[in-house]
């Protein structure tokens, strides 16, 4: 089962959750078991 959710994040937070070199990221992924896509 795909459950998908959309969360609208503002621009300068976008960075904060990438992380540095997409660090944090897939940290945030790698522990909930999520997938993130960030549109641009």
């Amino acid at each position: 089962t795909v459950i998908t959710e959309e969360f609208k994040v503002p621009d300068k937070m976008v960075g904060f959750i990438i992380g540095r070199g997409g660090e944090q990221i897939s940290r945030i992924q790698a522990e909930s078991g999520c997938k993130i896509q960030i549109a641009s």
